[in-house]
């Protein structure tokens, strides 16, 4: 205090500028709480459900998110010593703190609107849009899936971030801004982070690049950290910056309230032990399923027993329904949301009434009232003016709408949350598989959780069962040994399979199935490739060995047999072989004199030799010295781990 009483005059202006900057700031921060019904609120754009005692607590919350002044909780009259919020019990005196951080845990912190440009700051960072877009971006962020057609945009651009975009590539945009995340969020103070309920200390380096990795996708920019290390906590343990990296991008995405599948997560992702062939395996599997037509994926919900006959089964189904405890959450809204996220106007699909019914119904569901849409729903079915749909006519007009809406496989996190949580439960998995051995898979909790939109241990462990142990195909050759899949369509089935790298699999798991059921006709899934054959053709380039000078065939004893099985299943295009020529051509197993050096007549031999002509053509010459061929050789090379030692990595920059 001395000093200041030495120069008053500048003392009084630092506070005047403290006190300015502070109301600036609070001027910045209060958001705006919105009222939809009685249950029913958004908080800065967030949809929020408040009931039972929360909904005592509405007044508290809607003052600390518009920044009333001097906010005191013995103001608001409270009838309880605690509530329970965010399924914590809270203390009556610590409330104030205690929403303040439930408020910063929700994905919009902040929304202001001001000059007709709405400002959000949001877990990943900051985004600005013209306020025509707020129901598109809110939409987005709470998962209401609604065709862009919908919200009647009246220009052909619109400002995101003072950068002006198309239409046709907004909601792109819209998902990349919110989709990046900005590690000084969960910044404590210096160097100490506290993401997902866990402390990191991390160096402000370290800090800078675990963002590029979790922000950008791309494998050329991850491979510039392969090798670097970085410490994670005041101990000083230490692992991979990328492998850091994903373990924070899981705890941005997941909740993960299980403490033994939160210390099996760490251990999968720190020390790299995710089970990657699971994995390659489930993407490859979910993607065919994807594939399939829409009839033959319906024909496959019989379930794992499959030779129960499919309308007995659907009745035993009701029944359990009925009886489910979980069976009363399932409201028409609910339904109704769920399904829009997959069908085009579900409510068109299913149900028919006059015009004017059916644009009432709709605005009803688009309100976002979800007892007012629940009630009218009802009373228009009771009373008939609303009609079920004949669902036998309407099945294949849902399979040409939603033909062109892909499956969503699990994203790279999500693998390693499946395989912790198995990993964890393995023995309550192999009860549960005994079980669906017995039942069938199909069973009323794992439509309840479709519903209610439930990572649940039923709906984890059906993935798993499904796509990561392949049973999915059991059911597969049932629908084709009994006639379900025409031919044309099992010639497409079998090509995606061969595509996939799939087919041979398949075919093992086709003949054990025929074992196993004494019948099923006869299906070619896999044309092997005749490795003496290929070792034989490919000899002529191999280098003589100089001890004894004879051909050296090194390659053909410790690779071909994994190249075949492996690798080829996998080159897509001719662009994939001329990678994977260049890795033969820049080895010391390979003779590149032999065709005087001549790479192009060596890739198309390559081509040849592993029968991968009908692989699609290239506009250009993929030559040795082409940017696309050595980028591709280097996937290759990273992706399959005894590659590497063909050629040095310098070899391919």
């Amino acid at each position: 205090m001395e000093q200041h009483s030495e120069n008053p005059v500048l003392f009084f202006i630092i506070i005047f500028l403290i006190k300015l900057i502070m109301e600036k700031e609070n001027k910045l921060i209060k958001g705006i709480f919105e009222k939809i019904d009685e249950n029913y609120y958004k908080i800065n754009g967030n949809r929020v459900y408040f009931e039972d005692e929360v909904v005592e607590l509405i007044p508290i919350i809607r003052d600390i998110v518009v920044q009333e002044e001097n906010i005191a909780i013995e103001d608001y009259n409270l009838s309880r010593s605690s509530y329970i919020l965010d399924k914590k019990e809270i203390p009556v005196a610590n409330l104030i703190t205690e929403i303040n951080k439930w408020l910063g845990s929700r994905y919009i912190r902040r929304k202001k609107l001001e000059n007709e440009i709405c400002y959000y700051e949001t877990m990943s960072g900051k985004l600005s849009v013209e306020e025509e877009l707020i129901p598109l971006v809110e939409d987005i962020i709470n998962n209401k899936n609604r065709p862009i057609e919908e919200y009647k945009l009246q220009k052909e651009a619109y400002l995101i971030n003072n950068e002006a975009v198309s239409v046709s590539d907004i909601v792109l945009n819209i998902y990349d801004l919110l989709s990046r995340y900005d590690l000084k969020y969960w910044r404590d103070d210096e160097g100490h982070y506290n993401i997902g309920g866990e402390d990191f200390y991390l160096e402000d380096d370290d800090v800078q690049i675990i963002e590029e990795l979790i922000n950008d996708e791309s494998e050329l920019d991850r491979s510039k950290y392969e090798h670097k290390k970085c410490v994670y906590d005041t101990d000083g343990n230490e692992c991979s910056i990328i492998n850091l990296s994903l373990y924070i991008h899981i705890l941005f995405v997941h909740e993960v309230d299980d403490d033994k599948v939160r210390a099996e997560l760490k251990e999968l992702c720190l020390k790299d032990k995710l089970d990657r062939a699971k994995k390659d395996f489930a993407e490859k599997v979910y993607c065919f399923m994807a594939s399939l037509p829409l009839s033959i994926r319906r024909l496959l919900t019989k379930g794992e027993e499959e030779y129960h006959d499919l309308t007995a089964r659907i009745k035993e189904l009701d029944k359990d329904m009925d009886n489910n405890p979980c069976y009363e959450k399932l409201s028409p809204a609910i339904i109704t949301e769920e399904l829009s996220s997959f069908l085009e106007n579900p409510l068109e699909q299913f149900f028919e009434g006059t015009s004017e019914e059916m644009e009432l119904l709709q605005q009803k569901f688009d309100s976002e009232n979800e007892e007012d849409f629940n009630n009218f729903f009802c009373k228009e079915l009771g009373e008939g003016r609303l009609q079920l749909k004949d669902t036998r006519r309407i099945l294949d007009d849902i399979e040409i709408d939603t033909a062109r809406v892909p499956l969503r496989g699990p994203d790279k996190v999500e693998y390693y949350y499946l395989q912790a949580f198995v990993n964890v439960h393995h023995e309550e998995y192999e009860q549960w598989k005994d079980n669906v051995r017995e039942s069938g898979i199909l069973n009323s909790d794992t439509i309840i959780d479709f519903y209610l939109d439930t990572l649940s241990m039923n709906t984890i462990f059906s993935y798993w069962y499904c796509f990561f142990e392949g049973q999915i195909f059991d059911r597969f050759f049932h629908a084709i040994n009994y006639g379900f899949i025409r031919p044309e369509v099992m010639k497409i089935t079998i090509n995606k399979l061969q595509e996939l790298g799939l087919s041979k699999y398949v075919q093992e798991r086709y003949d054990e199935y025929r074992k196993l059921t004494g019948g099923g006709r006869d299906f070619c899934f896999f044309k092997q490739l005749n490795m003496m054959k290929v070792a034989d053709e490919l000899s002529i380039y191999y280098n003589v060995d100089k001890s004894t000078n004879e051909k050296n065939y090194f390659f053909t004893r410790m690779y071909l047999l994994k190249v075949i099985d492996e690798v080829i299943p996998t080159l897509k295009t001719r662009l994939d072989v001329a990678g994977f020529a260049l890795l033969l051509w820049g080895s010391k197993y390979f003779n590149q004199s032999i065709c005087d050096k001549n790479f192009s007549v060596f890739r198309d031999d390559i081509t040849r030799i592993f029968e991968l002509e009908n692989l699609p053509d290239v506009k250009e010459e993929y030559t040795a010295g082409k940017g696309p061929v050595k980028k591709k050789a280097r996937e290759l090379r990273r992706h399959f781990q005894f590659l590497k030692p063909l050629v040095e990595a310098t070899y391919l920059t």
